[in-house]
């Protein structure tokens, strides 16, 4: 909007003051000082509409119950923007408390004078702070935070000295709108010890809290409301499950085997999940934790071992019937394989163990253990599994999935026959489903018939018959079965799925 000219301010000034002169008494001149005050808003209002009239205003142009919502799209500095266009966009702007109620420090240079406006604006409404940046809060800014602890809804700070004093603060108070407690994990710091206030009364609506290194409270009170909990382990957290009793997700980091761990999960957990210090990753055992405990089976668990035999025990004792597992290789060269055990309840157990363990000499010394009950095997990264598994008999294997994840497997595997002469097949009697998966992995048309024909080279089957192969790849659409006639000497149904048209046919062993 276009300000008044220097000489209409002088007129308006001398107007103003000649109507002040003539006032005698304190109680008039009030009177006369709202009139005028009236009389000049009243003509702001008016000049403002003609404006936005002029100039077509598109958020005036609107209903009034979209003026509100249009400025919900915006961040905080554009809120903060659109609220100095005009005094109606300002007027819509400060109509509405929860347009105010987050606050990101890094969009701002001057954090203090941005924090008190959100403060003011928000009006005591439930708000969300996330200071992503390294550069300290002044004094100012930290006491204007506690001050406000009891409206926080989402608390989000670095992991540093200062933010680990400010939460030991803010966690001694009353927070009875907070639902998100995050501080950027570093495990370099010294470890925050949580407070014994933690409770169900001064924390009644938190959800979830992800810490770097903490220790419990000495004096524990249930927080019934956390279901997702990230934490740098505590040397002796035994009571985590009094704390949080209800909880779902867990995950704790620098847990070494001198770590005092639960001796029971709690029964709400779905996910557990285990990491070493990152110096000793490759050396830390977590199955000493496993033959000490009484923990059940969950849907997701995840472990560090050095060796795969023990958590395999473990796993097996507790299943009550057939279990899978997916070995991926893909990340070998980084010296750790991931190995999945899946039991057919659902739950299931992931060893992140070292390259070793995957091994023709580990697997020989207990054969039993990787064979007697595994229905369901998912290989990623083929050509270190299925050289270590060469010669292998599997008993119980019904399903096998095959699933290159590099262009080079793809090519290893249709060439097995020819380059890999000596390569014995992996001996799996009761096999009935084969699953060929080469959907991130380039592989033509010749190629893919040279995969199906070399499958007896990769499994024994004795005297049977596969019931399906399913072969996933891309560039297989003019595939056709007199292309693969050989199919029919060891499988009664191929199914091919081509990816780049998400389209699958299927043929019988009396069509190839």
């Amino acid at each position: 909007m276009v300000e008044l000219p220097a000489d209409q301010h002088d007129l308006l000034r001398a107007s103003v003051f000649s109507v002040l002169q003539s006032v005698l008494d304190l109680g008039s001149l009030r009177d006369v000082i709202t009139s005028v005050r009236t009389v000049v808003d009243t003509a702001i209002a008016d000049i403002a509409h003609a404006w936005n009239t002029a100039h077509k205003d598109p958020l005036c142009r609107l209903p009034v119950e979209l003026h509100v919502s249009c400025l919900q799209w915006l961040e905080l500095g554009g809120i903060i923007t659109a609220s100095q266009v005009s005094r109606a966009w300002r007027t819509i702007a400060l109509s509405e408390p929860s347009l105010w109620d987050s606050f990101d420090a890094s969009s701002f240079e001057n954090f203090e004078r941005a924090f008190e406006v959100v403060l003011l604006r928000s009006q005591a409404t439930p708000f969300d702070i996330t200071w992503d940046t390294k550069v300290e809060p002044s004094q100012r800014v930290r006491e204007m935070l506690v001050a406000h602890a009891s409206h926080l809804r989402k608390l989000h700070l670095p992991s540093c000295r200062w933010s680990d004093e400010l939460l030991s603060v803010l966690l001694s108070t009353s927070l009875p709108h907070l639902r998100t407690l995050q501080a950027k994990y570093e495990n370099t710091r010294a470890r925050l010890r949580l407070p014994d206030m933690m409770s169900d009364e001064t924390m009644p609506k938190l959800q979830s809290v992800t810490l770097g290194p903490v220790l419990l409270p000495t004096r524990i009170h249930a927080v019934s409301s956390v279901t997702f909990l990230h934490l740098g382990a505590p040397s002796d957290c035994r009571d985590l499950f009094e704390l949080f009793p209800l909880v779902q997700q867990v995950t704790l980091r620098d847990v070494s085997s001198a770590t005092l761990l639960p001796y029971r999960l709690a029964r709400s957990v779905t996910s557990m999940r285990l990491f070493s210090p990152a110096p000793l990753r490759i050396h830390e055992d977590h199955s000493v934790h496993l033959q000490s405990l009484d923990w059940h089976l969950v849907p997701h668990m995840r472990l560090e071992c050095p060796d795969i035999l023990e958590p395999l025990a473990w796993f097996s004792a507790r299943t009550n019937s057939g279990w899978g597992m997916i070995i991926n290789c893909e990340y070998y060269q980084f010296g750790r394989f991931d190995v999945t055990l899946k039991a057919e309840d659902g739950t299931a157990l992931l060893v992140s163990v070292s390259s070793t363990c995957i091994s023709p000499y580990t697997i020989s010394i207990h054969p039993e253990r990787w064979t007697a009950d595994l229905t369901t095997l998912t290989l990623d990264g083929i050509v270190t599994s299925l050289t270590v598994l060469a010669r292998k008999t599997i008993p119980s294997l019904r399903y096998l999935t095959l699933r290159p994840s590099r262009d080079h497997e793809a090519r290893w595997m249709s060439a097995l026959p020819s380059q890999q002469p000596a390569f014995q097949p992996v001996v799996v009697p009761v096999l009935r489903h084969l699953v060929l998966d080469f959907a991130v992995s380039r592989l033509h048309m010749a190629a893919a018939t040279q995969v199906l024909q070399a499958v007896p080279t990769i499994v024994s089957l004795g005297d049977r018959r596969l019931d399906t192969i399913h072969l996933v790849a891309r560039g297989i659409a003019q595939l056709q079965r007199d292309d693969m006639p050989f199919v029919a000497e060891f499988c009664d149904e191929l199914r091919l799925e081509n990816v780049e048209f998400v389209e699958s046919r299927v043929f019988h062993s009396d069509q190839v």
